[in-house]
């Protein structure tokens, strides 16, 4: 019995350590109280996590946001500002 748990440990070891790791997919945020030239919401596309701070350039300053995990009905996901002047 020991043998055959340690036989089974060993291949789910291999098994997992030949899994390749999923490569970070690129995702669309809307930078929130922001507008574009055309008056519609200023996009950013990244593959950086959730929980990531990122600077952008709007009204002639850099602004702080903060990438989440919520959804909008367009299915792009929200990145929050973090400096409200």
């Amino acid at each position: 019995m020991l043998l055959g748990a340690s036989t089974a440990g060993s291949w789910l070891h291999r098994r997992n350590r030949a899994t390749p790791p999923e490569p970070p997919r690129v995702r669309r945020f809307t930078l929130l109280r922001t507008a574009g030239a055309d008056g519609s919401p200023i996009r950013y596309e990244t593959t950086r996590p959730t929980g990531t701070k990122i600077t952008h350039w709007v009204g002639g300053r850099h602004r702080l946001y903060e990438l989440t995990d919520a959804q909008l009905e367009d299915g792009t996901y929200v990145a929050e500002p973090l400096e409200c002047r």
